[in-house]
């Protein structure tokens, strides 16, 4: 390998090609380790490896003789439920994040709505502020 990049750079000095190799080097070695957690990522995203470890233990199982005989659809149905159960999981996640924040600009909206109904009233300013500390402090507790 060194020879075939040394003879895309005949026209170097020897120094500078051996230099050019380390970098070729270098650049192969970092290409081929995000090449692999690219791989990795994908991997874990369409959950290959949960998939792969689940057909390894029924065909363990099946090779004792202690198990049914591996039925392909079967798996692939077990698979596919234990997807749709995971991306309930996901989204019921999301929807509890999405109530925190509705709360949250709920109870914002509380303050600033106290904020337009005082300085309509032309109140005094320590009504206000009482106002809006009680606004807030529900705020902060719909928060937790």
């Amino acid at each position: 390998m060194l020879q075939e990049v040394v003879g895309y750079f005949s026209h170097f000095e020897p120094q500078t090609q051996e230099y050019l190799y380390k970098v070729y080097a270098l650049v192969g070695a970092q290409i081929r380790e995000n090449v692999i957690a690219e791989f990795d990522s994908i991997c874990k995203e369409h959950q290959v490896y949960e998939v792969l470890d689940h057909v390894s233990d029924r065909a363990l199982i099946s090779a004792d003789g202690a198990g049914d005989h591996i039925h392909p659809e079967k798996v692939v149905k077990e698979v596919a439920v234990r997807r749709k159960l995971q991306e309930m999981e996901e989204v019921k996640r999301r929807l509890g994040l999405a109530q925190k924040e509705n709360d949250s600009l709920e109870a914002q909206l509380k303050v600033l709505h106290l904020e337009i109904d005082n300085s309509q009233d032309q109140g005094s300013d320590n009504a206000l502020y009482k106002k809006i500390q009680k606004a807030n402090i529900e705020l902060f507790k719909l928060l937790d």
